[in-house]
């Protein structure tokens, strides 16, 4: 006759099951301790430089906020179209577009693999400059943690979008939100608008936890690793002034 009372659980079995349940919980453990404890975090990661995970955040992350700007992205596409085309030639660019759009979302991890190298060999370039030692390995798994902070100022620009409303766009450069001293300081200036919008608190998080993984990866001073930060930072900026101005040019004129 059978009996409801269940096989008994040997230690082994125990071991094992809590074990399963480390390991899920260590999945996403990370994220909180690299918000929160940075320096700590980064101590961890300097024996073992592991990249994917973050990248994997950071990418799907960036997927869904790409996604979610494109009502907004395809608005703007749309009014740059010239007025002096045919009809046929218009309704063909905005086939275009809505074909387009969809690559576009597919192709931001790409786009963000991508950058996170250029950024690691540039930091790595640094690094030998300022301290005589750097490392890829770990400057791409740097790079591709801080790739998940980049991703708060598209989330504040998204929220902003979202309350403005599609009507809101006349043209592409109406889906720049202000997040830095173009709060207060108006500048008609292409150049001058987008570097005063990238002295913002969002940048200044970024390059301090740029700072503290510096000095936790690759054991440098406060100062060595603060004047690395300070012109990678420089330069990046400088580069998104470059092709702010570039894109301010290409607008077609009214």
């Amino acid at each position: 006759m059978l009996t409801g009372t269940a096989a008994p659980v040997s230690a082994e079995d125990a071991r094992q099951s809590v074990e399963v349940q480390e390991k899920k919980k260590s999945r996403f453990a990370w994220i909180g301790e690299f918000l929160f404890s940075p320096g700590s975090y980064f101590s961890g990661l300097r024996d073992r430089p592991v990249w994917l995970p973050a990248f994997l955040v950071a990418g799907t992350l960036s997927m869904v906020m790409t996604a979610g700007l494109l009502p907004f992205t395809v608005r703007g596409l749309q009014t740059s179209i010239p007025g002096t085309l045919t009809h046929i030639q218009a309704a063909t660019m905005m086939r275009q577009i809505e074909l387009g759009k969809y690559l576009g979302v597919v192709l931001t991890p790409v786009l963000l693999l991508f950058k996170n190298a250029i950024g690691a060999v540039l930091i790595t370039i640094l690094l030998q400059l300022f301290i005589g030692r750097g490392d890829f390995k770990r400057a791409f798994a740097l790079v591709n943690h801080l790739a998940i902070l980049s991703l708060l100022p598209l989330l504040q620009t998204i929220v902003v979008l979202y309350i403005r409303g599609v009507d809101s766009i006349r043209n592409p450069m109406d889906m720049a939100v202000p997040l830095g001293l173009n709060l207060f300081i108006s500048s008609a200036s292409p150049a001058l608008d987008t570097l005063l919008n990238s002295v913002n608190m969002y940048e200044a998080l970024s390059v301090s936890f740029l700072i503290v993984g510096i000095r936790r990866l690759f054991r440098s001073s406060g100062v060595g690793a603060a004047c690395v930060a300070a012109l990678y930072w420089s330069l990046a900026t400088a580069t998104v002034v470059s092709f702010s101005v570039l894109a301010h040019a290409l607008q077609p004129t009214p």
